[in-house]
């Protein structure tokens, strides 16, 4: 493929193509292509854009890479708690509704059984958390009647 002959303008398809794209129009770009923005043609375009620099540029680019880094961090970290909140949330929506489908399955056993579920041991179903549920489910199967006090 000879440079001048290349006419696929800004999207490139096969790499012969994004290597024409690149020596043509490396000097003149101002940020990097989605085109090349990959692999060697992403190296090959930051050794271009600091072949020539001073020193003062030099340092100015170090810095620029070290702050690109520092975001980078930042954005996973943000990641990184957000999925523990929400794997949190989740778990906790999960323990909510698993409660609340054991109380109800314990109310139906209770029908069931005609064990009689007064106002008292309906407050004492809402307060119980999922093991103490799951506990008194157990014994409602076994005994057949609610556990004495």
């Amino acid at each position: 493929l000879e440079l001048p002959k290349y006419n696929k303008g800004s999207a490139p398809e096969t790499l012969v193509e994004r290597w024409a794209y690149f020596l043509r129009e490396a000097p003149s770009l101002e940020r990097v292509p989605e085109a090349l923005s990959q692999g060697a043609l992403r190296e090959a375009l930051e050794v271009t854009r600091v072949a020539n620099l001073s020193e003062e540029e030099w340092t100015e680019y170090e810095r620029d890479k070290m702050a690109e880094q520092d975001f980078r961090g930042g954005l996973s970290l943000a990641e990184k708690r957000g999925e523990a909140r929400g794997e949190a949330r989740g778990e906790s929506r999960g323990q909510e509704q698993g409660a609340a489908a054991l109380r109800q399955a314990i109310v139906d056993l209770c029908g069931l059984l005609v064990v009689p579920l007064s106002e008292q041991r309906q407050a004492e179903l809402r307060a119980l958390g999922l093991p103490a549920l799951d506990a008194l489910r157990q014994h409602l199967m076994r005994e057949r009647r609610w556990p004495a006090p």
